[in-house]
């Protein structure tokens, strides 16, 4: 006859395992969902980019300024903010 004890210590075992393994398995899921989020804002951004590109490519120079200004709203969009700026260095003066 089998010793209860036993029988009680080894489905404690058991279950301790089931849990380890289970919350292996939700720390796999959670780290795979933070992975898919961010391929999926990688490729939006990616998207972007390409957006803008086509948008500025092969214009005629009179339509360059009203353009850019227009695709400001695009990263703006992207990045969940009101306003977005430009600063450019020239020279290498480190002038704005």
């Amino acid at each position: 006859m089998e010793n209860p004890n036993i029988k009680s210590a080894l489905r404690n075992d058991q279950i301790e395992t089931l849990k380890i393994r289970i919350n292996t398995l939700l720390q796999q899921i959670e780290k795979h969902q933070k992975t898919q989020n961010l391929n999926d804002k990688l490729l939006r951004f990616e998207r972007l980019l390409s957006k803008l590109s086509s948008r500025l490519i092969n214009l005629a120079p009179g339509e360059i300024k009203k353009q850019i200004e227009y695709s400001f709203g695009l990263p703006a969009s992207f990045l969940d903010v009101d306003q977005i700026g430009i600063v450019g260095y020239l020279n290498e003066s480190r002038s704005v």
